[in-house]
């Protein structure tokens, strides 16, 4: 019995003292508030997001993170913006934020992630203001969600689109659910837009082209990996820093990456590119797992050399797959750097009866995702393809996204 009741204990320490208890109905009821509340705010124009640096420190055994972010916003709209909406992470507290001119936070909904700020001075079309704010992370304990598997002592891996604020009304905050939004009084709505929904033509998730700067800092023995170009990295007060900065813009959808990991390295001959100028293919994986990263390298070179050709010029100087702590076997294609679980790398095509290389198909899959989805971007809505024509354009019949 005592033994029963100190378990019990811990979990209701963990899961209600340390954490929020949501049940899945209470999580419901908050994404369907969040659309009452704020959806009005849609199309209210906002300030394009166009740049970010950010200065992190990552402490692995710890469980922490410390994130101070600067954003350079342009109007790039025809009108005048008095206001700026920002929807914040989730699991993460965000702080210190403040304009480099005059504005007052007239809303902070810390519950549903939701804050406007008005400027004392409109922002005029072409105009552009920096936003400072601060994220701060720190594992405790678990939730009724489980363990939060993001900051470990060798695996951190989190992304921007799940900490870092957010510019505007998020629409994939929304309940798709046909049930759960008739239950909440909320519009019926399919789950997939029509051709011609001519507003949903206008959105899609992280659509914006930004230049990403970022010094982050972990524990020695570890590695940063990060979007674009390793500038440079030293040791400082028993830790090691890596300062990245992208060569291009990239889609508005990153993640950053701290462990010990293997690497296998080459380069691929880009025909765009002037003489020295490869593109440096690098695979991070686990220590041991040297089963799949040299495959995985020849089939990252023939994917470009496909794709280049039909689709046209990689717009990066690397092509990266990093290793994440995972029992699972999947990928996902951010902009430079691809996240492979590591399930991934324990696959043997040797074993495949049949004869298939599901590492070489998976590697070229996820290749191609360089294009369909960081260049060329669809709008939500039915029948979006790329144009191979046009690298940048997506062509949905109706419902075209440049």
């Amino acid at each position: 019995m005592a033994g029963i009741l100190l378990s019990g204990g811990f979990i209701f320490y963990n899961t209600n003292v340390l954490h929020d208890y949501l049940s899945a109905s209470e999580i419901t009821a908050q994404r369907a508030a969040y659309e009452q509340r704020y959806r009005r705010y849609l199309n209210v124009p906002q300030p394009q997001l166009t740049g970010v640096n950010l200065q992190v420190e990552i402490y692995p055994k710890r469980g922490a993170v410390e994130i101070q972010g600067t954003y350079l916003l342009v109007n790039n709209n025809q009108v005048a913006i008095d206001s700026v909406q920002l929807a914040t992470g989730a699991g993460v507290e965000t702080t210190a934020v403040n304009f480099n001119q005059p504005a007052k936070a007239v809303l902070v909904d810390e519950e549903h992630g939701h804050r406007i700020y008005t400027l004392a001075q409109p922002l005029s079309p072409g105009d552009s203001l920096r936003l400072r704010f601060l994220v701060t992370y720190k594992a405790q304990g678990f939730s009724n969600n489980g363990a939060d598997a993001q900051v470990l002592a060798n695996g951190t891996s989190f992304r921007n689109m799940e900490w870092l604020p957010v510019i505007g009304y998020e629409p994939y905050r929304e309940l798709d659910e046909a049930g759960a939004r008739k239950a909440h009084g909320l519009t019926p709505r399919p789950a997939t837009s029509s051709l011609y929904d001519v507003a949903a033509r206008r959105y899609a998730p992280f659509p914006e082209q930004i230049r990403l700067e970022a010094i982050v800092g972990t524990d020695t023995g570890q590695t940063v990996v990060a979007p674009g170009t390793l500038r440079r990295t030293w040791t400082k007060g028993g830790r090691r820093y890596f300062h990245y900065a992208t060569d291009a813009p990239i889609r508005n959808e990153y993640a950053l990456f701290s462990a010990s990991y293997a690497v296998q390295e080459s380069k691929w001959r880009n025909p765009s590119a002037g003489p020295g100028q490869d593109v440096a293919i690098q695979i991070y994986y686990p220590p041991g797992m040297t089963e799949n990263p040299a495959r995985m390298v020849r089939s990252a070179q023939a994917s470009l050399d496909h794709y280049t050709r039909q689709f046209g010029p990689y717009p990066h100087r690397q092509l990266r797959f990093v290793a994440h702590a995972s029992y699972a076997f999947g990928h996902h294609a951010a902009p430079i750097n691809i996240t492979a679980e590591e399930g991934f790398f324990l696959l043997n095509p040797k074993d495949d009866k049949r004869g298939f290389d599901l590492v070489t198909a998976v590697v070229a899959h996820e290749v191609a995702h360089q294009w369909w989805g960081n260049q060329a971007q669809a709008s939500l809505c039915r029948g979006s393809r790329p144009d191979n024509r046009k690298p940048g354009v997506v062509l949905g019949h109706g419902c075209n996204r440049g």
